[in-house]
Formats: C-alpha cells, sequence, structure tokens
C-alpha cells in the first residue's frame, strides 16, 4: 500500500473487512450503525464504560468559558464524530506511515490499528505536511489576492467564520491527533502548527462579544500548545462590525489548558455549575434541555 491514495477508500475498505459479512455496502444509516457498534466496543477495549463520556474535542472544552454545562452538552453530542476523527486518524496514519500493509480481518483487528503510533510518528507526518503545504504555496504564488469584504450580515455564525476563516485567516500547515488526558481521548487540529506555535483563528459580530469569546479562544490554543508540545500561541478574532482583526502572541499557559480540562471534567462528572451570563442562553440549542437554564432562569 504505497504511492497517493484516497484515504477515505482507504478507511472504508478497512470498516467493510473488519466487518466481513455484516454490511455488504455502507449507507449513510448502516455507516452510523457501524461507527456506533465500534464506539461502544473501542470503549469496552479501553476500560470505560458504554455511557461514559470519552471521545471529545479541544474546542468543545474549550467553549467551557463560554458556558460550563453547553461544553458539556456539545461534548456528549459530538462525541461519535469525534470518535470517527479518532478511529480515521490510526487507520490512515498507520498506512501512511507504513505500520499496517493489509486490511483488517475482525473488528479486535480493526480497533488495534494505530495502538503503536507515537507522538514522533505524528510529528513526521506534519512535516510532510509542511513540505506539501510550501509547495503549494510556491505553486500559487507567495502574495494574497486583494478580495473584497464579502456580505456575511445574513450568515449564520458557523457559516460566517467558515467563509470569513477562509478568506481572512494566515496560512499554515496542521494535523490532526488525539491525546489520553485522565480517562478522555481528546482530539485537536489547530487551525496552523509551525516549529513554534500553534495558531487559533475566530470571528465574533461585535466587540461586546469579543471580550467573552477571547478566553474561548486563548483557551483552546492553550490546549493545542499543551498537546501538541508548542511554547507559543497566536490567536487571531476577527471582528466583523469593524472588519477588523485583534492579534495576540504569546507563551502557551499550560496552568490554563489543565485547568480547563479539570474544570471540564469536574462538570462532566457531575459538579454543580456556575450558570452563565442570562443572555448566553436566549439562543442556545440547548435551553431546552438544560437544567441549569430551566432552574436558574425560566
Amino acid at each position: 500500500m504505497s504511492g497517493e491514495k484516497d484515504y477515505d477508500m482507504v478507511f472504508l475498505r478497512f470498516l467493510l473487512s473488519a466487518f466481513r459479512d455484516k454490511y455488504q455496502f455502507l449507507d449513510k444509516k448502516s455507516l452510523e450503525e457501524m461507527l456506533l457498534d465500534l464506539l461502544r466496543l473501542e470503549k469496552q477495549r479501553l476500560g470505560y464504560g458504554e455511557n461514559r463520556l470519552v471521545f471529545v474535542g479541544m474546542a468543545n472544552i474549550a467553549d467551557y468559558y463560554w458556558c460550563s454545562v453547553k461544553s458539556v452538552f456539545k461534548s456528549r453530542r459530538d462525541e461519535l464524530m469525534f470518535f470517527t476523527s479518532y478511529l480515521y486518524d490510526r487507520i490512515t496514519y498507520s498506512v501512511r506511515l507504513g505500520l499496517v500493509s493489509k486490511e483488517p480481518t475482525s473488528v479486535d483487528e480493526l480497533l488495534q490499528i494505530g495502538d503503536d503510533i507515537e507522538f514522533s510518528d505524528v510529528e513526521k507526518l506534519l512535516e510532510e505536511e509542511t513540505i506539501k503545504f510550501r509547495e503549494a504555496t510556491l505553486k500559487r504564488g507567495s502574495q494574497r489576492e486583494n478580495l473584497l469584504y464579502p456580505r456575511v450580515e445574513e450568515l449564520d455564525a458557523k457559516r460566517r467564520g467558515e467563509v470569513l476563516q477562509e478568506l481572512l485567516a494566515e496560512k499554515y500547515p496542521t494535523i490532526r491527533w488525539n491525546f489520553k488526558w485522565n480517562n478522555y481521548i481528546v482530539v485537536g487540529v489547530p487551525d496552523g502548527i509551525t516549529e513554534d506555535f500553534v495558531y487559533e483563528f475566530k470571528t465574533t459580530s461585535s466587540r461586546f462579544l469579543y471580550n467573552y469569546i477571547k478566553p474561548v479562544a486563548l483557551a483552546q490554543a492553550d490546549l493545542y500548545g499543551y498537546f501538541f508540545k508548542r511554547r507559543r500561541k497566536r490567536v487571531q478574532i476577527h471582528i466583523v462590525e469593524e472588519k477588523q482583526t485583534e492579534t495576540s502572541e504569546s507563551n502557551v499557559d499550560v496552568d490554563n489548558a489543565l485547568r480547563v480540562l479539570d474544570s471540564f471534567r469536574k462538570v462532566d462528572e457531575g459538579q454543580e455549575p456556575k450558570p452563565p451570563k442570562e443572555w448566553k442562553c436566549r439562543s442556545c440549542e440547548f435551553k431546552d434541555t438544560c437544567p441549569l437554564y430551566i432552574h436558574t432562569f425560566k
């Protein structure tokens, strides 16, 4: 298994091979069922209870500084997505590194793929991504085009952020990987990674909200720096109403990374959280099921 590959197809072939005759083909429903089976079995293999939250994302953990309950709710909702990222990376990176040469013949064999990947291997793959990034930059030219500021006022916050990040964020190579911390597998992909720093880019609609988004962005960068072993962080937050980007560059705050991880863990395990500002709850997707909102503000 060498040369350039469609790694999505590699991933799907490995899944089908592991399940043998159970799935003849994969549509969206059967793929989700397969991944849910694998999530349950991987938790069991790692020694966790089936209903315990295990696979979490660094971005969701950093959201603790926006609302601790929303951070946990989002993590529970997104666990299958982060597990899929974990599984995909373990399989495709093992293929890229030459650690596996044939498709698995059982689910147990599938889940063991990636156990021998070290962080040094991830750094090696990042070096490959950096070379590709530099070659692509040279090919398209180092000068960025002067683009008109897009009309983003009518877009929802998620889509607005995607558009502005593509147009305004600085460009760096990056890689996704997962890390064991306490009883969690923490998945993260910085907006950029260099030899010296991690990069995070966010957008917000107003200067008022900027003051609430900044602690989240800094915590997210601290988590990236802590896990990916980088000393510095570079954070940019674009304020839409001002068409202005605020930039902060400083040392990674390991204490802050560990603090937000531990605070997230405590709320996940049942510690009573502090209520956020009430205005944050009004548009929250979880407010109808959030006990904190129902008991505090309703």
